[in-house]
């Protein structure tokens, strides 16, 4: 896949799943910083779902990190921090069972849209 058709799947899915991203690229790896904010009051309603996607997602092959932290003092506010072998992994990953099926019910919880920055390696 070229990179400018890798970022336009990207792009796509972030508007299907409305989450914050910022992609950087390193060689071959991906880090990937998610944002998804929620309303604080029925956030913990979707911790569950955080649990299953993350026991799924550590278990894919080509997934180096994927770890869930809570932003201190703004409820609701959830960051993935990822790392991936490669974008065709990541791509693996956003088109899996477990992703597409938990996204959605986590989205149920959103308040706010996404916000996209996409950075590359400063050299």
């Amino acid at each position: 896949m070229k990179p400018c058709s890798c970022l336009l799947y990207l792009f796509s899915m972030l508007i299907r799943y409305n989450t914050a991203i910022t992609l950087i690229r390193k060689d071959y790896m991906v880090k990937v910083i998610a944002t998804n904010y929620l309303n604080p009051d029925k956030a913990k309603d979707a911790e569950p779902i955080f649990r299953e996607l993350i026991a799924a997602t550590r278990k894919e092959k080509g997934c180096i990190e994927y770890r869930l932290f809570k932003k201190n003092g703004e409820p609701g506010v959830y960051v993935f921090i990822e790392e991936w072998e490669s974008q065709p992994i990541l791509d693996k990953h956003m088109a899996s069972e477990h992703f597409t099926r938990l996204i959605p019910q986590i989205d149920k919880f959103k308040i706010k849209d996404m916000g996209v920055q996409i950075l590359e390696e400063f050299k």
